[in-house]
């Protein structure tokens, strides 16, 4: 089985939009796992009405908030048989070739040799719509990953702490403590030199930290034109630039080398 991961809560228009971008892919094969937090009705129609792909639904007894229901989404998909998952928001804009991207991880990664192909990536290659880099870190929105990266890297990740200052940027977050977790143990992700994804609800959201700071970042990424269909190819980094780039992202985080 092929999941796609979904947490839900109050805004029903970005979800429109979400699920508008997300029907111009080739779903073939994928089920829509969503976990909706209680209280928007509005919500739970517009889940309940999807008829391009199948759908299973679940809505939390008690509203969980978004750093728990992610975690639970992904549990849930997994549990129940996933051997490939791509999480998505609900306030996440995908290009029409997102899942032909995920499509090639997804049988191109077969041992796990990346933990997670993220389809978002600040700036960007628009000349390179074929290519996928090797790097440290991940992004969450469209976030890939095999059955035997859940079960190697990913749920560790979800579940990972570790004594660092108080009020360190962004550590409030599911996935800041992933990519720490991943780059604690040296492992190689992708990104694609075109962004198949756009976060775009940064503005209507619930957040735990000020992220104004972000803003330009988010409307500067160049979403694909959707006509990149493969077939793609994987530029590696230098063994000595991976190595630097290791203990520089050691060095950050407070980790022995």
């Amino acid at each position: 089985m092929k999941t796609i991961t979904l947490p839900v809560y109050n805004r029903p228009n970005r979800l429109r939009e979400m699920l508008e971008a997300l029907k111009a892919n080739r779903t073939e094969g994928y089920t829509l796992f969503v976990a909706a937090e209680p209280g928007c009705p509005e919500v739970i129609d517009i889940v309940k009405a999807i008829d391009f792909m199948p759908v299973v639904l679940r809505v939390n007894k008690k509203r969980l908030g978004l750093q728990a229901n992610v975690p639970l989404a992904m549990r849930w998909a997994m549990n129940e048989g996933s051997q490939f998952n791509i999480y998505l928001e609900d306030d996440v804009i995908l290009s029409r070739d997102a899942l032909d991207l995920a499509e090639w991880f997804r049988k191109f990664d077969l041992n796990a040799e990346y933990a997670c192909l993220s389809l978002m990536t600040f700036g960007g290659n628009l000349f390179r719509p074929n290519m996928v880099s090797e790097t440290q870190d991940i992004q969450s929105w469209g976030l890939c990953f095999s059955v035997e990266s859940w079960h190697k890297w990913v749920a560790h990740g979800l579940g990972f702490r570790w004594p660092i200052q108080p009020g360190v940027q962004w550590s409030e977050g599911w996935d800041f403590w992933l990519a720490f977790y991943l780059m604690m143990h040296g492992v190689k992700n992708l990104r694609p030199a075109v962004s198949r994804a756009k976060h775009v609800g940064y503005t209507d959201g619930v957040h735990l930290h000020e992220t104004e700071g972000l803003w330009d970042s988010y409307e500067q990424v160049a979403l694909s034109d959707g006509t990149c269909r493969g077939p793609f190819y994987v530029k590696k980094l230098p063994a000595h630039t991976w190595e630097m780039a290791r203990k520089l992202s050691h060095e950050n985080l407070g980790i022995a080398v």
